[in-house]
């Protein structure tokens, strides 16, 4: 599928080029589908290039500002041009710098744009000369055939992988891996292009799968800004499917637990549920009945409070705690009943006291039988306070 082109566009700026001998400013090599290619260079008038509303640095940002806003923003109309400036420059001293080194020493680099203005690479560049109020921008003018592909391929591929890790960050991040697979990159491209491992690619996919399924259970669909402070949340609770996935194939129940929490951070400046609280929490409520019950006791309970709910979490957590310390102890014990059973005491440089080896062992049984108590007493304990 080949990009689409504003043609009206594309013939407003090769006009500008063939009527203003000026325009042609040398040329600049560039790597084009992994070969470096020599392109003209020109310098165009500011208003005939508009910012790339698709660039992935500013995906939820943008979604952010329309919420903010109340009307979607258009790259092409110059009265939304403040916004996307205040996207891409949201940091004041880094604007700061850029300013100043954009007055002190010019542009650098061309801009690489499309042939109807849109620029695939330089948006920050442009959102600063827009600032500086200077007038035009060197750019060079990528083929109108390539396909989207091919275009994902030159934006990105003028990212190293450790610019890509650096710049492409949360939320953002999985987008752009999401892009580029339909597109059509293949995983060992997006490897070898951008250093993204295909265990990232692929929980990159399901975590995006289980933000839109979050976002449809709460009638927000699209609306990815909504959890982009959420994004640990989402990582964690992938982790914990992975592992309930081992002992039960069914994760409907868990999803749904999962997404009763969440929705009490939707619209809160500070997470009421962080993303520490589900770590192991889920995992022990979809095979233990205690911390099951504990967790979702309130959970379809429209008279409960929020602090109700939190107060639930707060107690399951404990008993997920408890019997993961259960389960540690117990590993770790047998652990060391199968090594000292595995040696020679005969040989052994050990100097056993008489019966010592029957003793050791005997030891760890108790201390294994200690640990099962203590948890029962603590599950004993926290039924407790479920029914008080």
């Amino acid at each position: 599928m080949l990009t689409t082109i504003n043609y009206e566009r594309q013939d407003e700026i090769s006009r500008y080029i063939s009527e203003n001998e000026n325009a042609f400013v040398g040329t600049e090599s560039h790597l084009i589908l992994g070969k470096i290619q020599e392109l003209p260079k020109y310098e165009v008038p500011v208003e005939m290039l508009y910012f790339n509303e698709t660039n992935g640095r500013i995906f939820t940002a943008k979604q952010m500002m329309e919420s903010k806003l109340g009307f979607i923003l258009d790259s092409k109309n110059p009265a939304h041009e403040k916004y996307f400036i205040e996207m891409l420059l949201p940091n004041e001293a880094d604007t700061t710098r850029l300013m100043n080194n954009m007055k002190e020493l010019g542009q650098h680099l061309a801009g690489l744009i499309m042939p109807d203005g849109k620029l695939i690479n330089g948006n920050r560049r442009f959102a600063t000369k827009k600032k500086l109020n200077q007038r035009t921008m060197i750019v060079s003018i990528l083929p109108s055939t390539l396909t989207r592909k091919e275009l994902f391929e030159i934006e990105f591929g003028l990212q190293v992988a450790d610019d890509f890790k650096k710049e492409y960050t949360g939320i953002d991040r999985l987008f752009m891996i999401r892009k580029g697979l339909e597109v059509g990159k293949t995983v060992n491209e997006m490897k070898r292009d951008f250093g993204v491992s295909a265990a990232e690619i692929r929980d990159a996919e399901i975590t995006i799968e289980k933000i839109d399924m979050f976002l449809e259970h709460c009638g927000r669909e699209g609306q990815y800004s909504a959890v982009s402070n959420m994004l640990e949340h989402f990582k964690d609770f992938v982790k914990e499917l992975n592992k309930i996935e081992k002992i039960d194939e069914d994760t409907f129940e868990v999803e749904q637990v999962f997404c009763n929490l969440m929705e009490l951070n939707l619209d809160k400046k500070e997470n009421v549920v962080a993303h520490r609280d589900i770590r192991d929490t889920l995992y022990y409520a979809a095979f233990d009945e205690r911390v099951k019950e504990a967790l979702t006791r309130n959970l379809d309970n429209e008279d409960a409070t929020e602090e109700d709910i939190v107060t639930d979490l707060s107690i399951a957590k404990s008993l997920a705690m408890a019997r993961k310390d259960n389960d540690n102890i117990l590993k770790t014990t047998y652990k060391l009943i199968s090594q000292i059973k595995g040696v020679n005491v005969k040989n052994s440089t050990f100097d056993f006291e008489e019966n010592g080896y029957e003793k050791l062992i005997q030891a760890l049984d108790q201390l294994k039988y200690a640990t099962k108590t203590f948890v029962a007493e603590v599950q004993y304990e926290a039924n407790d306070r479920l029914n008080d």
